[in-house]
């Protein structure tokens, strides 16, 4: 059986020149011919003649432009063992794929240096099958990084193509934890308490051009583009935290964490409507008394549902300091207690960190101009991330893979500003065996401009 791939390849060829393959569809028995890249859509404009692979022992017969892209492949005519070392790199992926109909394939971005290298690092690389298809080990094609790059690659590159997106957690969160996030996205559990195994967002990337298109800062839409994005950001971090810390009362019984988490989920997502005010100012007074005195209200019930879980629990002495008597009043002292403390302050500022770098990725896509610009951009944004995030899930010990969801987030965010669908998609599987997928669009999800 012959196996369709869609390829997804960064590789820098040449100083500062980037070539970008994001899905290009490759049949199997022409891979030697993409990884070379001989195929048609990898050179736009070129006269096809058919080239075989078979052909490439005698380039003297080939095309022009062929015999010279098989030059810059090779460095010059190519030699016996380096055909064969072709061959058998491919052969070890058809081998992955032999009985799938179609398979994406994920290859690592080649440096300039790597690819100067690359007949070396070629023999090197072994692959596994995965959800995502046939992945060079030691890749992570859903990682923050590698969306990122082909994000930004696609931009250089003028590429329409999509790569499928994906977000999946096993943390197993319960209600009722669980129900504002899952309210958020559409998923029904009515009477369902088996907590959850697996919750996935995909896409099928489309939603990635909206980035480069973003207004510019002075364009009367920017405001409206990025708060949403913003009130994104903030509504799902908000909902998150609070599912993936609270999974049961083991956890909720370590007071210092638990109120920092339930404070921050319960402080209202910032939506001053001033312009380049995405988010809230830390420094300013005003504004974090006015913050934590609304958050007190919608504590009350959060330390209700935590002192029961606890009780439930066996956790009598933890559950007094959630609450004591008067739920008002202790609500008030947790606020005032998270308002004096750097961790929920610190949450606040990492969720404006992110807010802004992604609004400042979003400019930088509207310049790039060669492939050290692309890798900048992706590594000072995967920087903040790396940094915030785990800030902001103080509590896990592997924080990063929210990153990814984090970036679908604004991505869908943006997208829907600026006039499309919904493209994230959501879907759980919970521990008694069932399968939910949602039943409508993000709650946060407003009307385009």
């Amino acid at each position: 059986m012959h196996t369709t791939f869609q390829i997804n390849w960064l590789r820098e060829t040449g100083s500062g020149h980037l070539e970008v393959d994001l899905g290009t569809t490759v049949a199997a028995p022409q891979l030697e011919l993409a990884i070379i890249g001989l195929l048609p859509e990898q050179q736009p404009g070129k006269i096809w003649g058919g080239v075989k692979y078979a052909e490439l022992r005698t380039p003297r017969k080939l095309p022009e432009w062929a015999r010279s892209r098989v030059q810059q492949f090779f460095g010059a005519d190519p030699k016996a063992d380096q055909l064969t070392l072709i061959e058998g790199f491919c052969n070890r992926i058809r081998d992955k794929a032999w009985s799938l109909d179609r398979a994406s394939l994920f290859l690592p971005y080649f440096s300039r240096r790597e690819w100067i290298e690359k007949f070396s690092i070629l023999s090197q690389i072994g692959f596994d099958l995965t959800l995502d298809g046939v992945v060079a080990q030691g890749m992570k094609p859903q990682s923050l990084r590698e969306i990122l790059l082909r994000t930004a690659a696609g931009v250089l590159s003028k590429s329409s193509a999509n790569s499928p997106l994906r977000f999946q957690t096993s943390i197993p969160m319960i209600d009722p934890w669980r129900t504002l996030l899952l309210d958020r996205y559409g998923l029904e559990l009515a009477g369902n308490p088996s907590a959850l195994t697996q919750f996935t967002m995909e896409s099928t990337g489309s939603e990635l051009a909206a980035w480069p298109n973003t207004p510019r800062e002075r364009h009367c839409h920017y405001y409206a583009v990025f708060s949403r994005m913003a009130l994104a950001i903030q509504y799902s971090l908000r909902r998150w935290t609070l599912a993936t810390f609270a999974l049961g009362p083991q956890a909720l019984s370590d007071f210092d964490k638990g109120a920092d988490v339930l404070a921050y989920s319960a402080i209202r997502p910032h939506t001053e409507r001033r312009a380049r005010d995405f988010s809230y100012d830390v420094l300013n007074a005003d504004m974090m008394d006015f913050a934590f005195g609304r958050a007190a209200r919608r504590l009350e019930p959060m330390l209700k549902i935590a002192r029961e879980t606890l009780v439930k629990g066996g956790w009598p002495e933890e559950a007094r300091q959630y609450l004591k008597r008067d739920v008002r009043l202790h609500a008030l002292r947790l606020a005032a207690r998270s308002r004096r403390r750097n961790r929920v302050r610190q949450m606040l500022v990492s969720e404006g960190v992110l807010i802004y770098s992604m609004i400042k990725f979003a400019n930088r896509l509207k310049s790039l101009d060669c492939a050290r610009s692309v890798v900048t951009a992706v590594d000072e944004l995967n920087q903040d991330f790396d940094d915030r995030i785990r800030r902001i899930f103080f509590f896990l010990d592997q924080p990063q893979d929210f990153g990814t969801m984090v970036f679908l987030e604004a991505s869908n965010a943006i997208y829907c500003a600026m006039g499309g669908e919904q493209a994230l998609q959501f879907h759980c599987e919970t521990a008694d065996g069932a399968h939910h997928r949602a039943a409508r669009i993000i709650t946060e999800c407003l009307p385009p401009i």
